[in-house]
Formats: structure tokens, sequence, C-alpha cells
């Protein structure tokens, strides 16, 4: 009877053949999004030189370091062809990426917290960086993208920068003032007092004495 070398249990009991991509695809399939070290511990166990080895390790490093959650939340919705399919030189030429396409992946970047130079260029600086987000998302670090990476960089929510209209504030109104008079400003009113009036009453009484007295002569 043969026995089968290098064999292991998967997460639900099934033990993998040691020939065959397709059985350790599978095998693949059912840790990949595990959270238990034991379980990934497993499939490298079963598979030392895999095709996955490196997405495994990049898997228990995150466990390890609490980001496994995390990174549960963010390939939530990703097409399940990211974590396996390698990206190369050839695959980023065939998303066209221009030099302002370039700058957006290199600000997104940035803005998740890979921080790199925004020079729409992709040096060795960028291409390091590139490995970082990969590793941290659990896809194959390459340093390079393809159609699938891209469109799950450009799906991720990054923090917009504040615009003009968002920190600008309206002043305040100031009250108006009343416009200024072209004219000479009118003299102050005086106060009428009763003693005024009496002293003018009596002053004019004796004027009109005296008068009525000459005519009368």
């Amino acid at each position: 009877m043969t026995q089968v070398a290098n064999a292991a249990p998967t997460a639900s009991g099934i033990v993998p053949a040691a020939a065959g991509d397709g059985v350790e695809l599978e095998y693949w399939r059912s840790v990949k999004e595990s959270n238990k070290p034991e379980e990934l511990n497993a499939y490298l166990t079963a598979y030392p030189n895999g095709q996955f080895k490196a997405l495994a390790l990049a898997r228990l490093a995150a466990i390890k370091s609490g980001a496994s959650t995390a990174t549960r939340t963010l390939n939530a919705g990703v097409d399940p062809a990211t974590f396996t399919d390698e990206a190369t030189q050839v695959t980023e030429d065939q998303i066209g990426l221009d030099k302002n396409k370039r700058r957006d992946v290199q600000r997104r970047l940035t803005a998740l917290g890979f921080d790199t130079k925004q020079t729409g260029v992709f040096n060795d600086e960028t291409r390091s960086v590139l490995k970082r987000w990969q590793t941290a998302r659990g896809y194959p670090s390459s340093g390079y993208l393809n159609k699938n990476q891209h469109k799950a960089l450009l799906a991720e929510i990054v923090a917009g920068p504040a615009t003009a209209s968002d920190t600008s504030q309206k002043p305040a109104r100031r009250a108006s003032a009343p416009p200024p008079s072209s004219g000479p400003a009118p003299a102050p009113q005086r106060s009428s007092s009763p003693g005024d009036a009496a002293g003018a009453a009596f002053v004019g009484g004796v004027v009109g004495g005296m008068m009525g007295g000459m005519f009368r002569r």
C-alpha cells in the first residue's frame, strides 16, 4: 500500500495528497483566511516548498502582529484570484498605467500608511512599498501590480485631503453702519424750559406797551 508523504489534515479534516497542484490549491483555499496559526502551520508542514508558502508565512506574521482582523476587513469583496495570481512587469503593463495613474497609486499607498514619493515613476522605492502593501494584504508580493491587485487598491478607502470648502468658513457679517450724510450736521436743538418761556413773554409785553404808547401820541 502506497503511503502519502507529507500528509496533514486540513481545517475540515481532509488529508491532502502529496502530488497535484489542484489538491494543494484546494488545501490552501481552506486555510488561507484562517486566524488559527496551527492551520497555516499544517499547510506548511504538508507543503514545505508549496507555491503558497510565502502567503502562509505572511498570514502567520499578520496574525502574530494582531492585524488579521483588519486584513480580513480590507479583503472583503476582493476577487479570490487576487490572493493567488502572481503580478509581473507584463501584468502591470497590461493595466496601461500612465504617469498620472502611477502617481495616484503612490498617493493611495501613502494615504494607507505605506509612504512613498508621488513621482509617477515606479522606482525601487515604490517597488519595495508595493511589496509591503501586498504582504500586508495577503497578496503575492512581487512589487508589481496586476489588474486584480490594482482594482483592490482602488477599492480601499483612503482619507482624502480636506478641500477648501471643508476648511474655510464664511466670515461673520458685520453690522452695516448708516450711510454718511453729505450735508452739514443739523444744529442740536435747545430744550425749552418754563423759565425761558416766561422771560420771553415778559419782554414781548414791555416792547408791545411801548409801541402802543407811541402810536397813541
